[in-house]
């Protein structure tokens, strides 16, 4: 069983290693989406922006702030997605970046938001795994996937792969998404759909079960 978070990252990274960068970074995108969920809190607004309210009494509700929140307890807001990300990517020396930004949404208004940019290639793309987490309502749950022992990477399952904020350009996302572009490398391409395929295909043949039902 695991207990803390870093063994969960350095295993995966482990099991990983010998797998293209593309592929690990499709394996985790697919895994985070079908194990876990966001928090249903209330909205407070500070600042002229809005932002979670938890109880900083309840351990369980810090935690959704963290890695340990995606990867033991399953339920994190867009920090700890976004953090767990990069430990991930920095583990297996993917050079990426944390965006400090905003959404708009025409229910809630301007909601605080955190979200990550990752090179491949040398090249960077946005990618959000909290709006495809939140915006898949077909999404098949599994939380039990990372408490388990890890011999063999844990399967995914889900119904679909979704995609629509993975590896994606500035153009692709900004009508949803608000940042200090000064701040950040500018994302001109959304990546290839066809490798990102390909590499679901490739990973299939090493052993990694997708479900689709």
């Amino acid at each position: 069983m695991f207990k803390d978070h870093k063994n969960v990252i350095s295993n995966l990274a482990f099991y990983l290693k010998e797998f293209a960068n593309l592929e690990k970074i499709v394996y985790l995108h697919n895994l985070l989406l079908s194990s876990v969920e966001y928090p249903n809190v209330r909205l407070i607004k500070f600042l002229n922006v809005k932002l979670p309210f938890i109880n900083l009494f309840s351990g369980k509700e810090r935690d959704y702030f963290s890695v340990r929140g995606v990867l033991l307890n399953k339920k994190a807001f867009c920090i700890g997605i976004a953090i767990t990300w990069k430990k991930f990517l920095d583990t297996i020396g993917v050079k990426n970046k944390i965006v400090w930004g905003y959404v708009n949404s025409a229910e809630k208004g301007k909601i605080i938001h955190m979200w990550n940019i990752v090179y491949i290639n040398q090249l960077p793309y946005h990618l959000d795994t909290t709006f495809d987490i939140t915006r898949n309502p077909e999404a098949v749950k599994n939380y039990k996937k990372f408490n388990s022992s890890i011999n063999t990477l844990p399967s995914v399952k889900s119904t679909q792969f979704y995609e629509k904020h993975f590896l994606v350009s500035d153009d692709k996302i900004q009508n949803s998404h608000l940042w200090n572009k000064r701040c950040y490398p500018q994302c001109k391409l959304c990546y290839s759909r066809d490798e990102v395929l390909a590499s679901i295909e490739s990973l299939k043949t090493k052993g990694i079960k997708f479900t689709y039902d």
